[in-house]
């Protein structure tokens, strides 16, 4: 089955989709699935637990992830949405300021941290 082409949050076209760790502030390891040219270039980590809770992209989950805000070079390209796997990674914590994604190098605008939902559920998806 060919992969689908999708828009994230901010209408850029997504790639290729793996499977990658999410961390939560309390330490809990989620698995999330993500574009996988955005993950790689922001420094998130592979998952290789397939039995790890699934942190879902729907409203029903126990979180809000943290992520960073991107804005290309230029005029011409889109700002770009990415989840951070790890409170500990340099494009998060203020280390980095830039990001390469498939060769193109995005400024950090804004990082967001992680917040709870309001939906209060007992186990995470």
């Amino acid at each position: 089955m060919a992969s689908q082409l999708l828009d994230d949050t901010v209408g850029n076209v997504l790639g290729e989709r793996a499977t990658y760790v999410y961390t939560t502030d309390g330490g809990v390891a989620h698995n999330m699935t993500q574009d996988a040219g955005n993950a790689a270039g922001v420094g998130n980590v592979l998952s290789a637990d397939a039995d790890a809770p699934i942190l879902r992209t729907s409203q029903a989950r126990p979180i809000k992830p943290r992520y960073i805000l991107l804005a290309g070079p230029g005029t011409g390209l889109r700002r770009k949405k990415v989840v951070i796997g790890s409170a500990a990674n340099a494009a998060f914590n203020g280390t980095d300021s830039t990001v390469t994604i498939n060769t193109v190098v995005y400024t950090i605008v804004t990082r967001v941290g992680e917040r709870n939902s309001r939906l209060k559920i007992g186990a995470p998806e």
